[in-house]
């Protein structure tokens, strides 16, 4: 009779639904819970918030199911970037259209470009002609930009790399004119814009 009894009791507890308020604060954590048993349709819409889940809780991105965790059901500012594993929302998610603010790394001489000009603005203030390298064997395709702020020459030179540009242009002599750079891996570089 217990074991029967035992059973039955086993069984209503699998098909319960768990609220956030059945739950004791921390005492959840992801390695206590068998994975993909607990899904977003068992979850009371907005139950379990931030002070009821461990910093250190190990709930990864493969056990939410796709778009079941909105905006609205996060507390502003709940989850920072040293939460987030490396890489987990590369190219998957879009704030209010925002794009964040590129570094600005100001120009006086010549200069080559190096793996930590990723993402960067190159501005050009000078008071003569010069010249960017765009080198070989970067260890990562990147896209920058360069912003001419002066009335001189700025000429992009390929150091052992194929320049790739629209009727084979590589001058930026235009001021406030812009050219993009996209490194494209095998040493060749891609350049668009204000180029003569």
């Amino acid at each position: 009779w217990l074991l029967a009894r035992l059973t039955f009791v086993l069984d209503d507890f699998a098909v319960a639904l768990i609220h956030g308020n059945k739950i004791k604060d921390k005492s959840l954590h992801g390695n206590k819970i068998q994975d993909g048993s607990i899904n977003a349709s068992k979850i009371q819409d907005k139950t379990i918030t931030n002070n009821d889940i461990a910093d250190n809780a190990n709930i990864h991105g493969n056990k939410l199911k796709d778009k079941s965790v909105h905006g609205n059901k996060i507390q502003d500012g709940s989850i920072s970037a040293s939460k987030l594993a490396p890489g987990l929302l590369d190219g998957k998610i879009q704030i209010n259209g925002m794009k964040s603010v590129a570094n600005v790394k100001v120009i006086n001489s010549d200069y080559t470009v190096t793996n930590s000009d990723a993402g960067v603005v190159l501005e050009i203030q000078v008071s003569e002609d010069i010249n960017i390298t765009l080198p070989q064997n970067l260890t990562k395709v990147m896209i920058l930009e360069v912003n001419n702020l002066s009335d001189y020459n700025v000429t992009f030179l390929g150091q052992n790399t194929d320049l790739e540009s629209f009727q084979n242009q590589n001058i930026l002599s235009k001021k406030f004119g812009t050219v993009k750079l996209r490194y494209r891996g095998n040493n060749k570089w891609f350049l668009s814009g204000n180029l003569n």
